[in-house]
């Protein structure tokens, strides 16, 4: 992964060369945190163990958040992170948020989920005033009939991380 600024020298942020035994093969999605101080990215395919990863601003200092995640979303002020993890269509997938500050990382969705309902999470973006995470659902499991609702939308505040959702 390069940054390149116009007339100035291209710099090499993550050099997978550098970086075998993680299974950063191939990157995907690179977002800079809002305070330009990180960057969260995708390590795909071809790699072994696709994996979340985020950096310093200068890719000195390279930390795996977990495998099989995706769809990175900043807060506004770059202090946590939100994906979810990668499942297949038809398993359930979860939005996950990560504090930089602490590491510790929370599944904000696992209540959602039950046995009777299995949901499938994605992440949209952020909201006007950057506040909330926008995401939606797709109910897996149930049996529908045209009136019943299988999908939805939902939202996270920054803040509380308390999720609202609402069918659609």
């Amino acid at each position: 992964m390069v940054r390149q600024v116009p007339n100035a020298e291209t710099k090499i942020l993550v050099n997978k060369d550098d970086h075998k035994s993680t299974g950063i093969t191939g990157f995907a999605k690179v977002i800079v945190s809002p305070d330009n101080l990180r960057f969260c990215f995708e390590a795909w395919p071809p790699a072994p163990a696709p994996a979340l990863y985020i950096s310093d601003i200068e890719g000195t200092e390279v930390t795996k958040i977990g495998e099989n995640y995706k769809n990175c979303t900043w807060s506004s002020d770059g202090a946590k992170l939100a994906y979810i993890n990668s499942a297949a269509q038809d398993k359930p997938a979860n939005i996950f948020v990560y504090d930089i500050v602490s590491g510790k990382e929370k599944n904000i969705t696992l209540a959602k989920q039950t046995e009777a309902v299995k949901k499938a999470y994605g992440i949209i973006g952020l909201s006007a005033d950057s506040t909330k995470l926008l995401c939606n659902y797709t109910i897996l499991n149930t049996v529908t009939t045209e009136e019943e609702k299988t999908e939805g939308t939902c939202e996270v505040d920054w803040k509380t991380l308390a999720i609202t959702e609402e069918e659609i």
